[in-house]
């Protein structure tokens, strides 16, 4: 492996998800006794954010004999990331839900794929802004009851909290798994001292290059770390630290013992805001915990 090669087992799982049948154990923990009673109903719609920049996303709602059914339903907004490579597996986790009754929306952050504006390197607050015009847009929609939900895994975490955060008038939950709490703090600067780039901890920036598409440019994220030793703005732009107390909304968090990424950051969370968190913890590593349509998730293929 060269040195500008992430890990092996976590980026080509991370390219190539494989679900794994599930333990009885799991299967009993993890059972959704809802059955599926509708078919898929897929469009690509594109959602204007306050500040004029659109936002590239799939619409997926309950139908039957190729049509969407009439009715208002609950909506839940899904995996709000970077990653288009992951597209097709984020949409497969939306459509569990949605042959359940729900509909969902998979969007694209700003500046990747088919969306506009440009990429800031991750700004928690940027993505929170977009997620609540994403949410408010959701429930306006005439198929929606006006109650929408969040959730998403790492980056899906961050924007699920980011969400929150805006408060917006029609989130109703969310579920992050596995999330943030300091990027400076949790995978850069732990206790002030440098990780190395493209070691076992700092090494997102090249599974962000592969995973995007190739938008985001691995080493000017590297040098944008490097240009901000200290927790100063650029960082606590990209933190929740002292920003939770607006969240108003139920969490359901998920994270893992092993992860050797956020398993400070995820704890940092549920702390914050303890009052209001309902928590899942598991022996997994960095990655889905588990696929909400299948819970035999492993990591190992």
């Amino acid at each position: 492996m060269s040195e500008k090669t992430p890990p092996a087992t976590y980026s080509a799982a991370l390219m190539h998800p494989v679900l794994q049948p599930p333990s009885t154990a799991a299967e009993r923990w993890w059972s959704y006794e809802r059955p599926p009673t509708y078919d898929v109903i897929g469009t690509t719609v594109e959602i204007e954010m306050r500040d004029g920049v659109t936002i590239a996303c799939e619409l997926r709602r309950p139908g039957r004999d190729g049509a969407p059914v009439e009715g208002r339903f609950p909506s839940l907004v899904v995996e709000f990331t970077p990653y288009v490579v992951l597209h097709d597996f984020y949409l497969q986790e939306a459509d569990f839900f949605v042959r359940r009754g729900y509909n969902a929306l998979v969007g694209t952050l700003r500046g990747i794929g088919g969306s506009g504006g440009s990429w800031d390197h991750g700004s928690f607050t940027q993505c929170g802004l977009d997620a609540h015009d994403l949410i408010e847009w959701f429930a306006a929609q005439p198929f929606s009851d006006g109650r929408v939900g969040m959730y998403g895994e790492s980056f899906g975490a961050q924007t699920s909290y980011s969400a929150a955060v805006e408060a917006p008038e029609h989130l109703v939950a969310i579920a992050p798994m596995q999330s943030p709490s300091s990027l400076y703090f949790d995978v850069i600067f732990p206790g002030g001292v440098k990780t190395t780039e493209r070691g076992a901890i700092d090494n997102w920036p090249d599974i962000a290059n592969m995973t995007s598409g190739g938008v985001i440019e691995a080493d000017a994220e590297f040098a944008a770390n490097r240009a901000h030793p200290t927790f100063d703005g650029f960082w606590r732009n990209r933190a929740f630290i002292d920003r939770l107390g607006t969240v108003s909304v139920p969490v359901l968090a998920v994270g893992g013992w092993n992860d050797g990424y956020f398993r400070s950051g995820t704890i940092a969370n549920i702390e914050a805001l303890s009052e209001r968190t309902w928590t899942i913890y598991g022996p997994w590593p960095h990655f889905f915990p588990v696929a909400l349509a299948d819970p035999g998730w492993t990591e190992s293929n």
